[in-house]
This record gives structure tokens, sequence and C-alpha cells, in this order.
């Protein structure tokens, strides 16, 4: 069903708000839209895919569950995003879909955001959103939680005071959910 017709350069003419919430209102209302926006969103065509990468953002969002048939695909194609509003918006909704449930998926999306995190090049946004995705990881796989707090130490040297924020929280959280016997070897 690609593009069904739809010309998303004419309907994606700005990046405000109040064109987002028309193009999601207009997805809304009619559903078979959305793989026309979302294979869109994947050309990267100059500022209009990044405009439709935001509405289905929002309409993802909005209904999580809706969407799961896209997750693996967003997945696949994270990677090889090289429009960083594009790999921003995808990777977030990762800090609230549903996660993976293949074991495959789930190391390749924990080893992308670890790989964020070290990565020099990667902008702040994207560590915050990969730390997001972590802690969630974790949440499923406990034996990740250590490595975490490690990660969060090592890069909080120098870092930016968003990191230092987030990743504050976090590792109080980890530490907390730690058991206690555990918890010894982490204390700093």
């Amino acid at each position: 069903m690609k593009n069904q017709n739809i010309n998303w350069r004419e309907r994606l003419t700005d990046s405000s708000k109040a064109l987002v919430d028309f193009n999601v209102s207009a997805v809304r209302e009619r559903p078979e839209m959305f793989d026309s926006l979302f294979d869109y969103t994947f050309e990267e065509d100059g500022k209009f895919s990044p405009r439709a990468a935001r509405v289905v953002y929002y309409l993802i969002k909005e209904n999580p569950e809706k969407y799961t048939k896209y997750y693996p695909v967003i997945l696949d194609k994270l990677p090889n995003i090289n429009n960083l509003s594009i790999k921003f918006g995808m990777l977030h909704v990762f800090s609230f879909c549903p996660l993976p449930e293949d074991e495959e998926k789930i190391g390749f999306l924990t080893n992308f955001c670890f790989d964020l995190i070290e990565s020099k090049q990667v902008r702040i946004a994207l560590k915050i959103y990969a730390l997001d995705v972590l802690y969630r990881i974790s949440g499923v796989y406990p034996e990740n939680k250590r490595e975490l707090i490690f990660l969060i130490d090592k890069y909080s040297v120098g870092a930016s005071p968003a990191f230092l924020n987030r990743g504050g929280k976090y590792k109080e959280k980890l530490k907390r959910e730690i058991s206690p016997k555990e918890n010894i070897e982490v204390i700093n």
C-alpha cells in the first residue's frame, strides 16, 4: 500500500503543532493513511520526512498497542536512519511502546542503545532516550541493571546536565531495585 496517492509534502507544509494535530486527526479518521505516512517517514525526504515522523510518533504515543506490527520495522530501520529528527522520534517510541518479546530483537535494541550512549558523535537527546529504553529493558532483564549503573557512572564524568539528571534518577532507582546483597558492590 505504498503512498496510496497521498501527497505528504502538501500535507506537511510546516512543522507546527497545529499541522501535526491536523494530520494526526486525519489519520485517526482514516487509519488506512497510516501505512503511507509510515513509509514516507523513512524516505528521508528533506524536511518533510521528519514532519511525517513526528505525526507517526504522536499517533503511536496516543495508542501504542494499535501499532505493534510496525515496531519490528522501526527496529530494523533504526540503525540506518540518517536524519537525526527521524532517529530521535523513532527511538523515543521504544521508551513507551511494548518492548519486543523476541530475545534477538530485544538484544539488538539493547546493544543499539548501549552503543548510542558510548558514542562520542551522538547528540545528547538520543543518549537520553537510549537511557530511557535501557531502563525499561532492565525491568524485563534485571541482569542489565548493574551494567546500566556502570554505564551511567562511566559517562557521567563531564556529561551534560540532561544526562546527569536522567542518569542520576535511573541510577538511584536501579540501586533500589537491585537486591541488598548485590547492592553492596554497587554503592557509590
